[in-house]
């Protein structure tokens, strides 16, 4: 094992915890979604240690060292205190995402860091980044320089090959696993560059093999930047009708008597066949909505739907042989969850987090689907969102989920997370993240005028 110390001023019971020793049983720092990340930490009045974080590795340490923040009462900021604790903890589920999206609003990377480490502290472990989409194509491409000279909002709102390199090593030190998204066939602006890949407007053109030379290439090279296990492609809301309206296309569907749907389903198995397998080894991740859109039989082995529309599908996809992530009923962007109803629907926006506190993906599925369930992911749309109203919109509601995310499935009382969120939202806004309130109230930093 190995451990290191690091200095603190802490009162608790009178004793002065002046360090904490962590202890790891590897010095591994391997990140995985799956890894270990159970933690021990004992507080104590013993004399030495009396601070004690104990993991399988700098993940589940990191997160025991998060733990003990949150001990740390600071609303007495003259004498803050800590409370004594005996703690064993690990998450409920391994995949604990947040959808960032960068495509409708450019962030700059000192942004993107900030949004790093406020997640760090609500233990989130997967940063799916939607980095582009139909509207602006902000990233650099050395294989494909007119992606981002053509379609990125202006020159200066472009994400460079060595800002990409940044954030994937500033997230990694924080247990924050990278995921990119690239969104095909539709959704996607690669025709502002390369308008020969496009067979209508914002969706690739099937029938053209360039195409799938094209995305091996490009996602070839995003993983030389990108060392996810995983790698988004999307897949959703494609207007394959559109296909119809090509002429060239519609020729071609005549000849090989097929459909537009079929067309779809066709696309994907070129995908499989001619562009995956170069991906040394990387599992896919797509969109399932509230129907199955991309077969799980179409995607090698390994890759995962991201249900964003009905949770009910979650039970179809397992049993189609895909595992799945939740992320329908938590669009932060929304005033109510996807599947909110009754008392949901009169709730202020302040309060929507009480909608997806009390959702439990566990009640769309049998016992027997659980295990298949690999995680819950939040998403920030940004259509109408940018870095100044992004924290007053999303940490309430984030921080929430996260709880659920992390905590046994029985810690579900809204009543008394009320009561802890409102405490770490005050906690929050003395650390400087502009988290919005969920109740009327009062916090030692709104008097102060430094804040701001």
């Amino acid at each position: 094992s190995s451990s290191s110390s690091s200095s603190s001023s802490w009162d608790q019971d009178g004793q002065k915890i002046d360090s904490c020793v962590v202890k790891l049983a590897t010095s591994d720092d391997a990140l995985a979604i799956d890894s270990n990340q159970t933690f021990r930490l004992t507080v104590s009045s013993d004399p030495y240690p009396n601070c004690l974080v104990e993991a399988d590795n700098m993940y589940g340490a990191y997160y025991g060292l998060v733990t003990l923040s949150q001990l740390c009462d600071t609303s007495n900021t003259t004498a803050p205190s800590i409370l004594e604790a005996r703690i064993r903890d690990e998450p409920r589920f391994a995949f604990r995402g947040f959808l960032l999206d960068t495509a409708r609003h450019f962030l700059p990377v000192s942004y993107i860091k900030r949004v790093l480490d406020v997640l760090a502290l609500h233990r989130y472990n997967v940063l799916h980044w939607h980095v582009v989409d139909s509207e602006s194509f902000p990233l650099q491409s050395q294989a494909f320089p007119d992606l981002a000279e053509k379609g990125a909002f202006s020159p200066d709102a472009v994400y460079k090959t060595e800002d990409l390199v940044d954030v994937v090593q500033y997230a990694s030190r924080r247990g924050i696993t990278v995921m990119p998204e690239f969104d095909v066939p539709g959704h996607g602006s690669w025709g502002k560059g390369y308008p020969s890949l496009m067979g209508c407007k914002d969706v690739l053109d099937p029938t053209n093999p360039e195409v799938y030379t094209f995305l091996l290439t490009f996602l070839k090279e995003m993983l030389e930047i990108f060392p996810s296990e995983y790698i988004f492609l999307g897949g959703d809301e494609v207007d394959t009708s559109c296909w119809l309206k090509n002429p060239e296309i519609a020729e071609w569907l005549q000849q090989h008597d097929m459909t537009d749907a079929e067309l779809f389903d066709y696309f994907w198995q070129n995908v499989t066949s001619e562009v995956i397998p170069g991906l040394e080894g990387r599992k896919v991740g797509v969109w399932q909505s509230n129907k199955l859109d991309i077969k799980p039989t179409l995607l090698p082995e390994g890759s995962f739907g991201n249900v964003w529309q009905d949770p009910k599908m979650m039970g179809p996809v397992i049993d189609g042989g895909m595992p799945v992530v939740l992320s329908g009923t938590y669009y932060l962007d929304q005033d109510n969850s996807a599947t909110a109803a009754g008392p949901c629907k009169a709730y202020a926006w302040q309060q929507t987090w009480k909608c997806m506190y009390q959702e439990e993906p566990f009640d769309q599925l049998t016992q027997e689907q659980w295990s298949s369930l690999i995680g819950l992911e939040t998403t920030m749309w940004g259509e109408g969102v940018n870095r100044f109203d992004f924290e007053a919109r999303v940490w309430a509601k984030a921080a929430a989920v996260a709880e659920r995310m992390w905590s046994n499935q029985n810690v579900n009382d809204v009543a008394e997370a009320q009561v802890r969120l409102d405490r770490h939202i005050c906690r929050l806004n003395l650390m400087g993240v502009h988290a919005g309130p969920i109740i009327p109230g009062f916090c030692s930093s709104d008097v102060d005028g430094e804040a701001w």
